[in-house]
């Protein structure tokens, strides 16, 4: 009878245990904000992931200075998309997440993620990726980055400007890339500049002497570039290396540090569009100054970006509740500053802000106009 006993009663304390421990995963406590983060810790873009991941972690740091407890649940996306794929249907199947900030770097990636998102009426809020695609993904898709239509818009009148009629433009082998190249062709097509060549490269391809020898040989003065900085470095560096430096344009992956430890002075006179913090901003200015002692060196956009979107999600939930529609209709009605500057999103989730024009010089990125 006593063993019967002891046993219903520990059948009792594992059910209310079980209780609890679901409760935890249905219900973030109160004061807290319960928010996934999907990101490439390692893989291809790997750095990208980085980048973000220290943007989160100051944002993090701050609110909790300031009594908000933020559960930051973060996966690692190894820089596939089934691995992101994954890991969003782990933050809302089982972490029963609500609001999820995709810092992938991969536009296929967020591609993927989008419609279970939409489906599941989760917030999916993208820092990073940035082909036009992303506009249309969905009602619950919001992205702070600058898409890249805007960017190639500007590349291209940028090439148009300094007399040049002919181009070569070599972009990564994926959905991105592929975006790139459709807005390339048209925006270059409206301007009048001739595309001479185009070449697609694999993100993992290290070895670029052959697409080198290939843009060398179609000779034109000018090459657009989209892509992430370390196979873009390596194609400077390798061209560079044949005799051919013509005037390469690029975008934002393109503006970092990185780019000068790679490329070292091959990348002197690169033209980039790029989105651009306000940086007299105090807001720019605080996050600078923790970032840099932190980090020992300059944040990149998607550092900002990242830092941003968990500072406006915090603000969303505060206001609306952790309830996606709500959060959803919340982010449409307001504008936002932050260190990444101030900005208010379009109907389609969509940050509407300014491009610049930048240009490396003395191994410094130099603001050219925007």
């Amino acid at each position: 009878m006593k063993k019967r006993w002891l046993v219903s009663f520990a059948i009792g304390v594992v059910i209310i245990l079980l209780f609890f421990l679901i409760r935890y995963e249905r219900e973030p406590a109160q004061g807290q904000y319960r928010i996934g983060v999907t990101l490439d810790l390692t893989g291809t873009f790997a750095l990208y992931g980085q980048w973000a991941d220290q943007g989160i972690e100051i944002a993090r740091n701050e609110l909790k200075e300031k009594g908000k407890n933020v559960d930051l649940m973060i996966e690692d996306c190894q820089s596939e998309s089934k691995a992101a794929v994954s890991a969003l249907q782990k933050l809302i199947n089982i972490n029963n997440v609500k609001v999820v900030i995709g810092s992938n770097t991969s536009s296929s990636a967020i591609m993927a993620m989008a419609p279970i998102a939409e489906k599941n009426k989760i917030i999916l809020f993208v820092t990073t990726a940035s082909s036009p695609s992303i506009a249309d993904a969905g009602d619950f898709i919001f992205r702070n980055r600058l898409s890249g239509d805007k960017e190639v818009e500007t590349v291209v009148k940028a090439a148009k400007d300094r007399g040049i009629t002919r181009i070569s433009f070599t972009t990564i082998n994926n959905q991105a890339g592929q975006a790139y190249a459709s807005f390339f062709q048209k925006s270059a097509s409206s301007h009048g500049l001739n595309i001479v060549t185009k070449q697609w490269i694999d993100p993992t391809e290290t070895n670029l002497n052959t697409y080198a020898a290939k843009l060398k040989n179609a000779g034109t003065k000018a090459i657009f570039y989209a892509g992430p900085v370390k196979t873009g470095a390596i194609l400077m560096k390798n061209c560079a290396e044949i005799g051919y430096r013509p005037l390469w344009l690029s975008i934002s992956p393109m503006r970092s540090q990185e780019l000068f430890k790679l490329a070292g002075d091959v990348a002197e006179g690169l033209l980039i569009a790029t989105e651009f913090p306000d940086t007299s901003s105090q807001q720019y200015k605080i996050f600078n100054q923790i970032y840099v002692k932190k980090y020992n060196t300059e944040p990149t956009t998607f550092s900002v970006n990242a830092y941003d979107a968990v500072k406006f999600l915090v603000t969303a939930i505060d206001s609306a509740g952790y309830n996606p529609v709500k959060i959803k209709n919340f982010l449409y009605r307001h504008t936002f500053s932050g260190a990444g500057g101030r900005f208010k999103f379009n109907n389609k989730g969509e940050a509407v802000r300014k491009v610049y024009l930048m240009q490396v010089k003395g191994g410094k990125f130099i603001l050219v106009k925007n």
